[in-house]
């Protein structure tokens, strides 16, 4: 739980879906909340924040640039938001608050490996919001974001009934990358990228995985033939792994587990036939072979 001094805020999604070849249908269940790893509390003596999980600096950080990035980086350091001074302190403390807008105060960012080693980077303008770390933002990123992503709607063609040794195609109904919308989270603004990879079960003992989301197009290079006949089960799983990134810092992975979608499709494989065409008088030197269901 996080706490401020003057306020307190309370700050894997499987989807499924299920199918035949004639007919697509998806079925979702909200996500389960994920936990974060970042602490934040707040030393009453000092008003300062003081946390772990990575913290993201605004724009307003006035230090080295590079400590942005190494603030960041670092999951398990320590760091502190300390109020600069006073607001009644002598003029030069008085004017380092006013360099501020309204609403907001300066703080003095203190990092390093453990509290017993804490040194000041900089300051920042910040007002009464938790300071954003990365592990709220993969928190939010997995609760918010990720749910939208496209839900998997998988389709093949022929439908219901194809024949064994000639080509299926098949598809996701999903695009390989998807962008959310920028998200605002503690005052920094996050920019989503999810890529997908498909993991197609054919039913006959074998496994294809691929990036490609496959088309009802035979030019999608996403299709399987079946040597013998029978009923066959399609199962497909989508497995979503997103990044995000933060003006000014970097871009970073979301670590934590995929999300996972999946569905099914059934298809009923039967024997080709050869037949001999005969085209009675005046047919052709060849017979014209003819394949039928």
């Amino acid at each position: 739980m996080y706490r401020h001094v003057l306020i307190s805020l309370a700050l894997l999604i499987t989807l499924t879906s299920s199918i035949d070849c004639s007919a697509a249908q998806a079925i979702g269940q909200p996500p389960s909340r994920v936990a974060s790893d970042a602490t934040i509390s707040v030393n009453d003596e000092l008003d300062a924040y003081v946390g772990t999980g990575g913290l993201l600096l605004p724009s307003s950080f006035v230090g080295p640039a590079k400590f942005r990035k190494q603030v960041a980086d670092c999951l398990t350091c320590v760091w502190k938001y300390t109020l600069y001074c006073a607001q009644d302190a002598d003029v030069a403390c008085a004017h380092a608050v006013t360099t501020c807008q309204s609403g907001q105060l300066r703080y003095r960012v203190k990092f390093g490996q453990t509290s017993a080693d804490v040194h000041t980077i900089g300051s920042v303008c910040w007002g009464t919001a938790e300071p954003a770390t990365r592990s709220q933002v993969v928190d939010r990123i997995l609760n918010d974001a990720l749910r939208r992503v496209p839900i998997l709607n998988p389709g093949c063609l022929p439908r219901r009934r194809a024949l064994t040794n000639l080509p299926i195609i098949v598809w996701s109904g999903q695009p390989a990358q998807y962008r959310a919308q920028p998200m605002l989270i503690g005052g920094i603004s996050v920019s989503i990228r999810a890529s997908a990879i498909w993991r197609w079960t054919w039913g006959d003992k074998s496994v294809q995985w691929t990036s490609n989301p496959g088309s009802p197009s035979e030019l999608s290079g996403l299709s399987h033939r079946y040597s013998s006949f029978g009923q066959y089960e399609i199962e497909v799983e989508t497995l979503w792994s997103a990044t995000y990134r933060v003006n000014g810092i970097g871009t970073f992975r979301v670590d934590d587990q995929p999300i996972s979608q999946s569905g099914h499709l059934e298809l009923r494989i039967l024997p080709s036939k050869t037949l001999l065409v005969d085209a009675g008088v005046g047919r052709r030197p060849e017979n014209l072979p003819k394949t039928v269901l």
